[in-house]
Formats: C-alpha cells, structure tokens, sequence
C-alpha cells in the first residue's frame, strides 16, 4: 500500500502500534493515524516514530487532502 489511514483504536489491537511496525517495514508508507484525541503526546509519538499525518476526528476532505498531498 502506498497510504494507510488508521484508527488509533481497534477491536483486535493498539492502531498506534500496528501503524508503527508498517511503518517501519515500509518506509515509504504514508501512515495516517486517525483518533478522537486531541493529544499532543500521542500525537509527538505517532510522528517521531514515522507516522506521516495525525487526524483528529471529525476531520475535513481537506485536511486528509493536505497530508496526501505531501505524498505526490
């Protein structure tokens, strides 16, 4: 995949930490950690360990347009 949006919250796991390993066997992943908080702290971590983009839900088009546009 060349984009991943995920929730930081899932039925089966931590979205964090599985965007995180993606992330890390591929580089060139744009990882898009979507989430309810408003949290800085989950935010510096989801951005210091590779995760391109933090959106916090209700999001706009275009505040998912601006990050993939980094892709192009």
């Amino acid at each position: 995949f060349d984009v991943v949006l995920c929730g930081d919250c899932l039925p089966d796991g931590d979205g964090l930490e599985i965007l995180k390993q993606w992330v890390n066997q591929e580089p060139d992943l744009l990882g898009i950690l979507m989430t309810v908080k408003n949290d800085e702290r989950l935010k510096k971590e989801a951005l210091d360990s590779g995760i391109k983009g933090y959106l916090v839900k209700p999001f706009g088009l275009n505040d998912l347009e601006k990050l993939l546009s980094h892709r192009v």
